[in-house]
């Protein structure tokens, strides 16, 4: 049985992104269609079974254009007749007692018959011609009884859960998960664990088989260097191979004592979001150009330039603790004029700051 794992997919995340002719956000547009290079390559593979394993929406409260988002690539697996099954994630819970999450309306709505399946509770389901079990361990589901329903058969074992499994990497993503069991996913009488929640790609283990397939879009910079991809997993062999994802990319950009971009800074912006880090001194912040820099970009064929963070180092100020509040304030001017350059200037400023300080002095 040939499996399609994805995960965390945050439908509603629209910072970096830029208003396309449409009205659309393009962070939108652009999740889309990586949703329909899911459904291409599932069908380019012929998938006995779509699976995302939680984290559908960004917010329990996704937009009407969330949800039309999500409404379409359902409609399509319902056209194109692929087996498909969701389970929430913490993202989609609601911990609002009596609240809908927000993969309900889609439960109710999805027809009895229908080959889309949504869990936002502990389930079981039994491929007897496929020679595979599937538990659907949603966030906050009711653990499972793990050896009562999977003793004393032939059959593989596969568990799609939203879990903090034990020794992965947690990545760019916030929330952790650890009041499971699964996370200690070693000692479980299952073959495979098909998880959720964490946006680095990663294969934990292979007796069992445990993978993370990631998230398919960048969520923020952090995740920019992360391979995007989905996972087909062969259950009869146990093989499992990445489909690369194609998707928009995140470039960051660091300068160092420099306000300048290089060429070879440009090689890769082009259809991009940027976002710019410059560690400069302040002499060398003089020089910065935050217009220029962007006019830069856009005509390298940046998509979107996000941030340009301008960090500069003033150096430590080390207070002369010869300038003190019992010297006459003319000795203290003097003492810290001292301490200055200001090149040809340093002659004029001193005379002028004593002429300032004498007039200070002068009853009105």
């Amino acid at each position: 049985m040939r499996i399609l794992l994805t995960a965390d997919w945050h439908i509603g995340v629209t910072h970096h992104g830029v208003v396309d002719e449409d009205g659309r956000n393009s962070r939108l547009v652009d999740l889309e269609a990586t949703l329909s290079q899911m459904v291409d390559i599932a069908l380019e593979r012929r998938v006995d079974l779509f699976v995302c394993a939680g984290d559908i929406f960004h917010t329990n409260r996704p937009t009407p254009e969330d949800q039309r988002i999500f409404w379409r690539l359902l409609s399509r697996l319902q056209r194109e007749k692929i087996q498909s099954r969701f389970i929430i994630g913490n993202h989609d819970y609601n911990s609002k007692l009596g609240a809908s999450h927000a993969l309900k309306l889609f439960m109710d709505v999805l027809p009895e018959d229908s080959c889309v399946r949504i869990y936002d509770e502990t389930s079981w389901e039994h491929f007897d011609d496929k020679g595979l079990i599937v538990c659907y361990f949603p966030y906050r589901g009711v653990e499972p009884e793990w050896r009562r329903r999977v003793s004393g058969g032939d059959e593989k074992v596969a568990v799609v859960c939203h879990s903090h499994l034990e020794g992965a990497v947690v990545g760019a993503e916030p929330f952790e998960i650890k009041d499971d069991n699964v996370t200690r996913f070693s000692s479980l009488p299952v073959d495979y664990i098909l998880a959720g929640h964490f946006h680095k790609p990663q294969t934990l283990s292979t007796q069992p088989l445990a993978i993370y397939p990631g998230s398919p879009q960048c969520v923020d910079f952090n995740e920019r260097k992360d391979e995007k991809r989905v996972v087909i997993l062969d259950t009869d062999t146990g093989e499992y191979e990445s489909e690369p994802l194609s998707i928009r990319k995140f470039v960051q950009i660091d300068l160092d004592s420099t306000c300048s971009i290089d060429d070879v800074d440009l090689s890769d912006v082009d259809g991009a979001v940027v976002k710019i880090n410059i560690a400069v001194d302040a002499d060398q912040a003089k020089s910065f150009d935050e217009a220029g820099l962007r006019d830069r970009l856009a005509s390298a064929g940046a998509q979107n330039v996000t941030a340009i963070n301008l960090n500069v180092d003033r150096g430590s100020n080390i207070r002369d603790v010869h300038i003190k509040l019992d010297n006459s304030l003319t000795d203290n001017f003097k003492r810290f004029m001292s301490s200055k350059e200001y090149g040809d200037i340093s002659d004029d400023v001193l005379k002028r700051g004593l002429e300032i300080i004498e007039s200070c002095r002068q009853p009105s």
